[in-house]
């Protein structure tokens, strides 16, 4: 079953999300090498295990520190070169998920596990008033130095030079994102801070 609600299976960790994907190759009688689970993942969950820049290919990194886990917590028991197999307890937690994945109502209060972090903070800053302000007259106005350090997370006592080197991460972030607007405002509170050292 392709699992094609990115809202569903956005709102679960990775670990489980991979612990279903076993769970599924096992129910098809196949061998779960960590070439095929690769393929699962991204074929179930490809928002979950596609790389940010290239969404139309698998990024295989984002399941190593996950089956580690999950070894760890005896759900699952096998490696890169001999293949995974589900525990007992594993195919116990698999079954539930299996309900979760395809019919349970997520909150939408709950967190995003797999959204990046920097998508988290360009959403923050899209929302603020500051961008709304600027989206109506395309001016960065009356942002003062303590606005400027809380819209990019920083704190009364952070030096400009912190807060400048933030914006410029944020700006290069938001080229992959191609979201012109953004990266003018984000420009325009950078040139402020340079204004203002």
């Amino acid at each position: 079953m392709k699992v094609t609600q990115k809202e569903r299976y956005l709102f679960i960790p990775k670990d489980q999300l991979i612990l279903y994907a076993i769970f599924s190759i096992s129910k098809e009688d196949e061998d779960c090498t960590f070439e095929r689970l690769v393929k699962e993942c991204f074929t179930l969950f490809p928002k979950s295990f596609s790389f940010y820049r290239y969404p139309e290919w698998p990024d295989s990194l984002k399941l190593d520190r996950a089956l580690r886990g999950l070894r760890d917590k005896h759900l699952i028991s096998g490696n890169h070169r001999i293949g995974f197999s589900l525990t007992h307890m594993g195919e116990k937690v698999a079954t539930n998920l299996e309900n979760k994945i395809k019919y349970s109502p997520l909150s939408k209060k709950r967190e995003v596990y797999n959204v990046r972090k920097e998508e988290r903070v360009l959403e923050a800053i899209r929302t603020s008033d500051a961008y709304k302000k600027y989206l109506l007259d395309e001016r960065l106005v009356g942002l003062n130095e303590n606005e400027l350090k809380r819209l990019f997370f920083g704190t009364l006592e952070t030096p400009l030079h912190s807060i400048h080197k933030n914006i410029e991460f944020l700006i290069n972030y938001a080229r992959d994102t191609g979201d012109t607007k953004l990266i003018e405002f984000l420009k325009l509170c950078r040139n402020s801070t340079y204004d203002r050292q």
